[in-house]
């Protein structure tokens, strides 16, 4: 199995910046461009581009370090390739070791503000809702993502809130809605009103 440090031509406890520095070194040296379409030149320039794609990464590089070690201890017969599939999670979405978790309301709560119960990984948590909280915005939960691989620490839980629009009114409810929208002026909603005036221009 390569190794990739010594392709490199860095220590296993080189830096990020050390590895870069070592790749950008040795591309500018094995770029085929520079070396008149060079056979030998090209491949060694695959092997340092392979090399820095998985040690550049904290994941690839930590899967490297655990399971390229006993490829690499156990001679040369070959390469080991660890490729590891994620199921996809019906309410967490996985962005290194954050969550991402999709939460809707409804516009009283977004309007007046709730203390709201979201799912994480351990059991649940309560956050609050303040006051006019806009469709998308996002509240973050320290400590409640993923743990890492490499043991620095956990990474957090971000709540994107979802606001659920009514549907299938009944009659009494649109009348309430329309009483509300009556007594509503341009302030209620300053988003709609910036956006309108600065669109003047294009409407005459």
């Amino acid at each position: 199995m390569a190794d990739f440090y010594n392709t490199l031509g860095v220590s296993r406890t080189a830096s990020d910046d050390e590895i870069k520095k070592a790749y950008r070194k040795l591309a500018m040296t094995y770029h085929p461009d520079r070396n008149n379409g060079s056979s030998e030149a090209e491949e060694k320039f695959k092997e340092i581009t392979e090399a820095y794609d998985v040690l550049r990464d904290p994941n690839k590089r930590s899967m490297y370090d655990r399971y390229g070690e006993a490829g690499l201890r156990g001679g040369p017969h070959g390469d080991l390739y660890v490729v590891l599939h994620v199921r996809p999670h019906p309410i967490f979405q996985r962005d290194g070791d954050d969550l991402l978790c999709d939460v809707p309301i409804n516009f009283v709560q977004a309007a007046l503000g709730a203390d709201l119960e979201v799912p994480t990984l351990t059991g649940k948590a309560s956050i609050k809702i303040p006051a006019g909280t806009q469709p998308g915005t996002v509240f973050r939960i320290k400590g409640k993502g993923v743990r890492n691989i490499q043991g620095y620490g956990t990474g957090d839980l971000h709540v994107r809130v979802l606001v659920e629009v009514p549907a299938h009114l009944n009659s009494a409810q649109r009348s309430k809605l329309q009483e509300f929208a009556d007594l509503c002026d341009s302030n209620v909603n300053p988003l709609s009103k910036g956006f309108f005036e600065k669109a003047k221009s294009f409407f005459r």
